[in-house]
């Protein structure tokens, strides 16, 4: 029951980021997001540790942030990854850690121009929210970098996943033509 609720809300709060609730019918505008520093958000994901808390990012050039805000659209705490560099930032996901931890992974996947010889995704903790405090700034310091090489080639992705329950992650790419792929990261993350 409260999967399907935080679902409900999730896919909301995406109809609030992507467009108005008449882009989705039965849908109802839920938040608005009000930080103009998120002016380009690419990605959602459910916090795992805070309820009631979401977590999104910009897109390329956007700088390694990576906010928190309510479902009121509020933003609890901005993070930066110091040391992180967002090419081309297109989702984020959350999960647990190899220990269960909730974790946060951050999917630098996109690449328009089919450059990239290797794409990587930054695994964090996910902090604990200070529920009193209205906007945080929390500095990364510590974070996990996984590079990783598609087995056929270069790839556009837009999709970054993580199981729940296993915390694989997995990428969907994407074409103009339709040919869309999904591709695993190994079950056992190595930072090599």
């Amino acid at each position: 029951c409260m999967a399907r609720a935080s679902l409900a809300l999730l896919f909301s709060l995406c109809v609030a980021i992507v467009g108005t609730a008449e882009t989705a019918p039965g849908a109802a505008l839920v938040a608005k997001l009000s930080d103009t520093r998120i002016n380009e958000s690419s990605g959602l994901a459910i916090s795992r540790r805070n309820p009631g808390i979401f977590w999104t990012l910009n897109d390329s050039g956007g700088g390694p942030y990576v906010f928190a805000f309510d479902d009121k659209g509020h933003t609890r705490a901005r993070l930066e990854s110091a040391g992180a560099a967002n090419f081309d930032w297109e989702d984020i996901a959350s999960g647990p850690d190899a220990q269960g931890n909730p974790s946060l992974f951050l999917g630098d996947i996109g690449d328009n121009l089919f450059i990239r010889p290797e794409i990587q995704v930054y695994q964090i903790a996910e902090p604990a929210l200070d529920a009193t405090t209205a906007s945080a700034e929390v500095k990364i310091a510590q974070f996990k970098t996984l590079r990783a090489a598609y087995p056929d080639g270069r790839h556009n992705a837009e999709s970054l996943l993580c199981h729940p329950q296993t915390g694989r992650l997995f990428i969907i790419t994407k074409t103009n033509d339709g040919q869309c792929g999904v591709y695993a990261f190994p079950a056992a993350l190595r930072t090599d």
